[in-house]
């Protein structure tokens, strides 16, 4: 794993189980996710070991890994103190591909695939802060 950056815990999250490092292979899309909302890697997955008994039991889903975790991803991006910046360019990239999902998932557009597209917009995304970065 690169860039590894070591983060203690909340010293006031009350955790009772082992301690311990693991090495994984992030998926592409978590990272851009991650890279996208300025959230750690690690900080993420800690988030969701922490929350994860509870997001099963409101969402009321055993099997459903995915809608666990974008849940529970989504609830910690809503954690971070961050001051929204307007951007009209970044706006107009998230009303395009919005648009090319609905008509993805409601059956209307079939020559797209939903994961070229969704890589697609993350890329887009990528380059227009790199740009304005």
């Amino acid at each position: 794993m690169k860039n590894r950056r070591k983060r203690k815990p909340s010293a006031s999250f009350n955790r009772n189980g082992l301690a311990i490092s693991i090495e994984i292979d992030m998926p592409d899309a978590f990272s851009t996710a991650c890279r996208q909302f300025h959230v750690g890697k690690q900080e993420a997955l800690q988030f969701f070991a922490d929350h994860l008994l509870f997001a099963a039991y409101v969402l009321k889903e055993t099997g459903d890994i995915y809608s666990m975790t974008t849940t529970v991803f989504a609830a910690y991006t809503n954690t971070l103190s961050q001051t929204p910046i307007a951007n009209e360019a970044k706006r107009q990239i998230c009303i395009k591909y919005t648009k090319q999902v609905i008509a993805i998932l409601s059956g209307n557009e079939q020559s797209v695939s939903y994961t070229a597209t969704m890589k697609e917009w993350y890329e887009k995304l990528h380059q227009n802060d790199q740009y304005n970065s």
